[in-house]
């Protein structure tokens, strides 16, 4: 989570070479909330995730985009996502995590030209210092306003639980690897085999051995064998139809079938068939269209033509393949993909008292390791608010050490568990204050747009945070996106630990910006 957003006055003149500021006038044209529907993100630095049109045709649209603080390449991505919003659907108010009230850097515009503030950000932003709407508020000259939407009492309170969890961490780790190994040697020996192979499969998957897809297919092998009712999974669903299609594609020939269509096109139909279609391709080697609206254009020219699809089956199956990923709602990906494993888990472990409970113990394992790292996103914080807290661990404790001594298995003793339940009540007052921020961050953003009267807003929010706030505005009548942008790969733990300490007042800039072992090591501290 983010550290209070400081004051930067005075320190960015710094890296300034100060000279007679160039004066780039941007005049907004006439803009009105765009139908979320419709909005498009360069496929190079991100993607859409979720769309939500509210019921109110007038209602105004919130894009929100998750990000990762101190990323440097996600940065660079989402400066390029707000300058894509700023230019094509007239975005003035960027709404931010981590701040109260006005946050607006403009004023630093007066000591350079834009080549000069760019260039002088950057490093600044390469430090994690600056995030990429700061940049942009200081190195360009769009009419922007920063506005940070925190409640600082509750950010503080956050922040006081995220200290208190940490000091409790590690008293947690002999416990839970214990409990993991020793659960690990019973599985097979407890589990049918299919549990066992879905076990495997999700561990793999967790541990990023195992990609999505290949995961995907794994868990709808199961969902066909057992006949299960699909309808609470339909993105899942329609991914596995559009992937086990896609198998089938033969792209050479598609591009063989495209290219002898658009030729035909050509030669039979008029420029006002052909226009849209010109257009649409222009559109999306922009980044403001995706693939799927030109080949939709593209069959539309052919109707409009007189031209049967039928006559281009690689083409045809290519198209359908396009439409389908397209409506799948990615937002919704993750949740439904945790529920179904949930469900395969019972499932296949049905048969089997003893497989049944040492499911249930591994995928309580997973809640509480995920609790006493603060990384539980919500919908996984809510599965451990429903856990009857009394004797959870030490009820992992006598199940593992009765069938390990079953099994005829040694373990080692177990740690004092009644300790560390005692303790889980505080890392939930770290998830239970972010909550209460959820609240107050969606009731400023409502308050901010009915003040200011724009159309549209971005909202800059971690990860965290975004899946609750969604709820909330979509609750209160808004139109809501979620856009999500490309990641770098690199560990930027270092960087961000650094850039935190110096919000915070205990990293001098010098050190933060200065690459090496020095500022890591003060990190670290």
């Amino acid at each position: 989570m983010y550290l209070f957003r400081r004051t930067y006055r005075g320190l960015f003149k710094i890296l300034l070479v100060t000279g007679v500021a160039h004066l780039c006038l941007y005049v907004p044209g006439s803009f009105s909330a765009p139908d979320p529907s419709t909005i498009t993100i360069p496929a190079e630095h991100g993607r859409l995730t979720e769309t939500h049109a509210s019921a109110d045709p007038q209602a105004p649209l919130v894009i929100c985009i998750q990000e990762a603080h101190a990323d440097y390449e996600t940065q660079k991505n989402l400066r390029a996502i707000l300058l894509h919003l700023i230019e094509n659907y007239g975005l003035q108010l960027v709404l931010v995590e981590g701040g109260e009230g006005d946050l607006n850097l403009d004023y630093f515009r007066e000591y350079g030209s834009p080549p000069e503030r760019e260039q002088a950000a950057e490093k600044f932003l390469k430090a994690g210092v600056l995030s990429a709407e700061e940049y942009l508020d200081i190195a360009s000259d769009h009419p922007l306003t920063l506005w940070g939407i925190e409640d600082r009492r509750l950010y503080e309170q956050n922040w006081r639980a995220l200290q208190q969890a940490e000091k409790l961490r590690e008293s947690f780790a002999p416990f839970l690897e214990q409990a993991r190994g020793a659960a690990e040697l019973l599985r097979p020996r407890v589990l049918s085999a299919a549990s066992l192979e879905l076990e495997q499969a999700h561990d793999a998957f967790r541990r990023q051995k195992m990609d999505f897809s290949a995961y995907l297919e794994v868990l709808w092998r199961f969902v066909e064998q057992k006949r299960m009712d699909t309808s609470a999974y339909e993105d899942l669903e329609r991914l596995v139809s559009s992937s086990r299609l896609k198998q089938q594609l033969n792209l050479d020939e598609v591009k063989t079938e495209q290219q002898a269509l658009v030729q035909r096109l050509k030669q039979t139909a008029g420029d006002k068939v052909l226009a849209p279609l010109t257009e649409k391709a222009a559109a999306v080697k922009a980044g403001t269209a995706e693939q799927a609206e030109f080949y939709r254009a593209l069959a539309d020219a052919a109707e409009s033509g007189g031209i049967a699809l039928d006559a281009y089956p690689h083409l045809k199956d290519y198209s359908a393949y396009l439409q389908q990923r397209r409506t799948v709602q990615i937002g919704e990906v993750s949740d439904q993909l945790e529920r179904l494993t949930t469900a395969l888990r019972a499932a296949l472990s049905e048969d089997s008292p003893q497989g049944r409970r040492l499911v249930t113990i591994l995928q309580e394992m997973e809640l509480i390791k995920g609790l006493v790292q603060t990384k539980l996103p919500p919908d996984e914080y809510r599965r451990f608010r429903d856990l009857p807290k009394s004797g959870l661990l030490c009820g992992w404790r006598d199940f593992l050490e009765e069938q390990s001594a079953t099994q005829g298995l040694s373990v080692p003793p177990f740690s004092d568990c009644s300790a560390l339940e005692a303790q889980l009540p505080q890392f939930a007052a770290f998830y239970e204050a972010a909550l209460l921020r959820d609240q107050a961050m969606a009731q400023r953003v409502a308050a901010k747009l009915k003040e200011t009267g724009q159309p549209v807003a971005a909202l800059i929010i971690g990860g965290f945070h975004a899946p609750g706030i969604t709820r909330l505005l979509e609750e209160q009548g808004m139109s809501v996106s979620v856009v999500t942008p490309k990641v770098g790969g690199a560990d930027n733990s270092a960087v961000y630990e650094a850039a935190l300490q110096y919000k915070r007042g205990l990293l001098p800039l010098d050190e933060v910006l200065a690459p090496g072992p020095a500022a890591e090591q003060k990190a670290e501290r």
